[in-house]
């Protein structure tokens, strides 16, 4: 065992939610299905340096918002296989802590980063499908 205590759940090098949050969040970063990405383990984002010097790692979530909005990022939710959605915020708390129709808020775990990297192109392939027609 490491004498320092990871950010977040790990079974070995590679395999941790730190480590898979930051993948997932670089992915969509370059997404031409997403606006803004929001991780503090990005260098884009505003509190990275401070996340570095603080935090050992940046932890297991990341938020980011879907072009298209509300409707489409419903859409991309509904389309996950492998993420599950537990939307528990009234529409109130929504608005009064700035939530966005278009976020989507992410609690990234241990599975493969390239099954969830997968899970979330399907999704955003279909839900790109289904405003099409």
């Amino acid at each position: 065992m490491k004498d320092t205590i990871p950010s977040c759940f790990s079974l070995g090098e590679g395999h941790s939610c730190s480590w898979n949050a930051l993948a997932l969040a670089k992915y969509p970063e370059n997404s031409p299905y997403v606006i803004w990405v929001s991780y503090p383990g990005l260098e884009s984002h505003p509190y990275h340096e401070a996340a570095r010097k603080y935090l050992k790692g940046s932890g297991g979530v990341l938020s980011f918002g879907v072009k298209g909005g509300g409707t489409v990022g419903s859409q991309v939710v509904d389309g996950f296989k492998l993420i599950s959605n537990l939307a528990n915020l009234s529409d109130k708390e929504k608005a009064s802590s700035g939530v966005t129709e278009d976020l989507i808020r992410i609690s990234v775990g241990i599975e493969h980063i390239d099954d969830i990297t997968a899970d979330f192109e399907q999704s955003f392939k279909a839900a790109e499908a289904a405003t099409k027609s």
